[in-house]
């Protein structure tokens, strides 16, 4: 799992349909100097979730790229089971640092995106890049939401405890 100052977010299963208010919001609980701290600055984010995102809230990092790039993180309200019972998961992305890592597809295809999720005990929690065709492609997005991901799991990743 993860160690913030707001408590340990444990990898491990939840239940979409019994999850309720108690649901990771990175926003809100990685303080902006831990987000820093791990490499991402200048964060803008959408805190009020709405139709079009499903119930996720994401966290933004607006840095001047000539590529047009945009980066983040997000929680999520579906777990892998119903993700691969709704044929959500792109397979071949992989990380050897983070196993329980998996790829999902973008909600809607507006540009070269990727999506990483994690299963928590309080719901999904990942990365996300975005950015227009041409200028980046979806290989490469993954790459970078991957290593995001992995860059906060080194600087605040702990192993779970034991069963």
């Amino acid at each position: 799992g993860f160690e913030f100052a707001s408590g340990f977010l444990e990898f491990g299963d939840f239940d979409p349909y019994t999850l309720g208010d108690d649901i990771f919001n990175p926003c809100t609980e990685i303080t902006e100097e831990e987000f820093a701290a791990a490499g991402f600055s200048n964060k803008r984010h959408q805190t009020k979730p709405d139709a079009l995102s499903d119930g996720m809230t994401s966290c933004y990092f607006w840095e001047i790229r000539d590529d047009g790039v945009v980066r983040g993180f997000s929680n999520g309200t579906i777990n892998r089971v119903v993700a691969e019972e709704r044929d959500l998961v792109i397979h071949g992305y992989t990380s050897e640092l983070l196993p329980e890592m998996y790829v999902l597809k973008p909600r809607r295809d507006n540009g070269a995106s990727c999506f990483t999720q994690i299963d928590t005990v309080r719901g999904g929690f990942g990365t996300q890049v975005a950015g227009p065709r041409g200028r980046i492609t979806t290989d490469e997005a993954c790459a970078l939401a991957i290593n995001d991901l992995e860059a906060l799991y080194v600087r605040y990743g702990e192993p779970t405890e034991p069963a």
